[in-house]
């Protein structure tokens, strides 16, 4: 599940794999980790996408239950991957989330139109199938733990080399996927906070965890590389790479983590 570190990091591949971009190179087979690790019990994970904005007045509490799942996931240990998306389209009301893009709002609509659902906020997505409002603790509690009854198609096992900008992201899947399935790669941070001026939450202070500061999708294959972006302002001590793959369709099939704590820095090599 999570956790893979560079304990995981080995060199032997066949050296005609493809890559997600062009062939590969020895520094590529380097990071790509050796094989996927043992599934937890069924393998299954829950991957939690919440659709937010700071300029939404009904958006913090399902930031604060959020939190609390990230705080729980990782305390102890579970297969549960939460993403906070920010999109864009509030910003016009008067405050610009810093953590906004249109690319997270286009990523909903996605899902508006595959689930045949509202686009609003909050709100959360499990696993590409099941959305509801993003403030509702126990119909989202509900959706993870249907979620992780539901086994994997897909194991998932990702390596990074370092935490120098972009990231280098080794990945290897289990067993085949849809030709036409989709790996997206996100870096989130935790322990982020704002002191919103304007808009619907004038005066607040927002806090926020596993905001997706970077989004990066490429050909799901059996094995590769790729690039990920890492903005400067990240917090690496609170940032983590999250990888799941994704069908066409909407489901999710499989996912991983690794903290960028846990890479060492190209200094310390």
């Amino acid at each position: 599940m999570a956790r893979y570190a560079l304990s995981l990091i080995v060199g032997v591949l066949i050296s005609g794999v493809l890559l997600a971009v062009g062939c590969a190179t020895a520094d590529d087979v380097a990071i790509i980790p050796s094989s996927t690790s043992p599934p937890p019990d069924t393998g299954a994970v829950a991957v939690v996408e919440l659709f937010t904005s700071e300029g939404c007045s009904s958006c913090p509490p399902a930031d604060r239950l959020l939190r609390t799942i990230v705080d729980e996931s990782r305390t102890q240990d579970q297969p549960v991957y939460a993403l906070s998306f920010h999109v864009d389209y509030w910003n016009r009301l008067g405050w610009t989330d810093p953590y906004s893009d249109d690319r997270y709002s286009q990523r909903q609509r996605q899902y508006s139109h595959a689930l045949g659902v509202d686009t609003y906020t909050p709100q959360v997505v499990v696993n590409g199938r099941d959305a509801m409002v993003g403030s509702r603790s126990q119909e989202v509690r509900t959706a993870i733990t249907s979620a992780l009854e539901d086994p994997a198609r897909v194991q998932v096992a990702i390596a990074v080399d370092s935490t120098t900008a972009p990231l280098r992201i080794g990945y290897r899947l289990d067993r085949p996927v849809p030709d036409d399935a989709d790996l997206r790669l996100a870096v989130v941070e935790r322990g982020l906070s704002q002191d919103v001026k304007r808009g619907e939450n004038a005066g607040r202070t927002l806090r926020h965890a596993n905001v997706v500061r970077s989004f990066t999708t490429v050909t799901a294959t059996r094995s590769g590389t790729a690039e990920v972006p890492l903005p400067d302002t990240v917090d690496r001590t609170e940032a983590s790479v999250m990888a799941y793959v994704q069908n066409p369709s909407g489901p999710i099939l499989g996912a991983d983590r690794v903290d960028l704590k846990d890479v060492p820095s190209m200094a310390t090599r």
